[in-house]
């Protein structure tokens, strides 16, 4: 098969999608006419060869000539591999006709047409650009795009992430506080075996027929291009608009030191941008280098991955965290909405989100105010004390302090020179657990403060309840809990 021959091939898969949308002129181009001669057997007849068994330039060619048949010509649509007419109208206005085959690794050539009569301007092109953001999961997936995930191997957590979010997604509910889109997910994933399956179960995935799930064990040694073209087919035939790539070197092929090689990460990338532009979120990871680094750097081989996708996301522990079992989700993203970090945690019902490093600052800030504290009868101690036995920023331990005030701590005091006020942990039962209590509710923004119990503890959880963050969380902080009677910046 030649190359010309393969750029035909994709040139009517092109316009194949623009007569489902209804936007070319009723004649098939020459060029895909003269294709479609080339497509015939040798004896001059159309080839028998089955539709799904077709070379990429003869099933296209078969489309094309098919595609034709709407507007009245005289051609069974057989030929092009479709059982009836009906069948394949079916085909041009379902899923399917968006998304391009791509077996040939040249598949943007100008086919003879000038390179001048592509130019648009911005408010006619405008017209055909998405009014909103089509998200698979809100401010990190979104269809169109290219999502990559990067952490260390075996340690940060990335895989049990994606079958939480697979999870999440089949069933259309909440991920991290974000909602997904319902429906069923395409997965290619280098987990052997053994491993995958008690990923499967432990992210409850083990009994879902609507995960589609291809094993790099299964395809060693096919193209990255065909693997992809499948991916694509499966995505149409399934429904599915999200497909997830674990890992993206494995199953491109990239080996060595040809993952430093700015030329091979492209050519790995490119397959899944055409993917994208065919409506599908594409989802793909990376393992982290050895010597790990921040968003968009930490990423093992060439950067020219980082720089063609759309979303970065680097999943990895904490330097001093709260729990071992506590994750920073950290981003750098081409969407203005996606936060730049976010705490998350595996729990037992999968990972929830706890906010950012300031929410978490102020909310273990909280739990070592009530570890110090003594109860009474013991004298209390000053704000001064607290701060120096807690440690950290003293603007948030005064905030968390003065968040405690009057539920799960009391003062006594003057609070003058020589009389300064003291502190002593309340002795009640109700208060601070109760849904009247004056912290109840508090908002931070974008997250609400819930008090929780927690076995004989008490703590802190921050629920989403708006969209609004504001720019300055300790201020937000200071604002919501003030001294009883004072101004919060007393």
């Amino acid at each position: 098969m030649t190359a010309d021959r393969d750029r035909s091939a994709v040139a009517a898969e092109a316009w194949l999608s623009e007569v489902a949308a209804g936007t070319p002129g009723d004649e098939i181009p020459p060029h895909l006419a003269v294709l479609a001669v080339e497509a015939e057997a040798s004896d001059g007849t159309p080839s028998s060869m089955s539709y799904a068994n077709a070379r990429p330039s003869e099933k296209l060619t078969r489309l094309a000539e098919a595609a034709a048949f709407r507007d009245g010509a005289d051609r069974s649509v057989k030929e092009a591999g479709f059982e009836s007419r009906e069948a394949f109208e079916r085909y041009l206005d379902g899923p399917a006709r968006a998304a391009p085959d791509i077996t040939s690794p040249d598949h943007a050539p100008d086919h003879g047409r000038n390179i001048l009569d592509r130019f648009r301007g911005a408010d006619e092109l405008v017209g055909e650009l998405p009014q909103a953001i089509e998200w698979d999961w809100r401010l990190y997936v979104a269809r169109g795009t290219i999502t990559e995930l990067v952490g260390r191997a075996k340690a940060a957590g990335k895989t049990t992430l994606i079958g939480h979010l697979i999870r999440a997604k089949l069933d259309g509910h909440l991920f991290l506080d974000q909602p997904t889109s319902a429906g069923a997910v395409v997965l290619l994933t280098e987990q052997p075996p053994a491993s995958l399956r008690a990923v499967l179960e432990r992210t409850g995935l083990s009994t879902r027929a609507d995960l589609r799930i291809l094993l790099w064990r299964d395809v060693r040694g096919s193209s990255w291009n065909a693997i992809v073209e499948g991916a694509v087919a499966e995505c149409r035939r399934v429904g599915s608009t999200l497909l997830i790539v674990d890992t993206l070197p494995a199953f491109a092929g990239i080996k060595g030191d040809s993952e430093n090689d700015a030329g091979a990460a492209l050519q790995a990338i490119e397959p899944l941008q055409v993917a994208a532009a065919a409506g599908l979120a594409v989802l793909v990871v990376r393992h982290e280098r050895k010597g790990g680094g921040e968003v968009g750097d930490s990423g093992r081989g060439s950067s020219a991955f980082t720089g063609a996708v759309d979303v970065v996301l680097r999943l990895g522990r904490q330097d001093n965290p709260v729990r071992p079992t506590v994750r920073t989700l950290s981003a750098l993203s081409r969407f203005d909405e996606t936060p730049a970090e976010l705490v998350i945690e595996l729990t037992d019902s999968g990972y929830v989100a706890l906010g950012d490093q300031t929410e978490i600052a102020f909310a273990v800030a909280r739990q070592a105010i009530l570890d110090v504290v003594p109860e009474p009868p013991a004298n209390g101690i000053s704000e001064g004390e607290i701060i120096r036995l807690v440690g950290g920023a003293k603007s948030t331990v005064g905030a968390a302090l003065r968040s405690l005030l009057g539920v799960e701590v009391q003062r006594d005091g003057e609070g003058r020179r020589g009389a300064p006020f003291v502190y002593t942990r309340v002795q009640s039962d109700s208060g601070f657990d109760s849904p009247d209590a004056p912290y109840g509710g508090a908002s931070l923004g974008r997250k609400q403060i819930l008090p929780v119990s927690v076995g004989d503890r008490q703590a802190a959880i921050f629920h989403p309840v708006d969209d609004d963050e504001p720019e300055d969380v300790d201020a937000a902080i200071a604002a919501a809990f003030p001294w009883p009677g004072e101004a919060a910046s007393a």
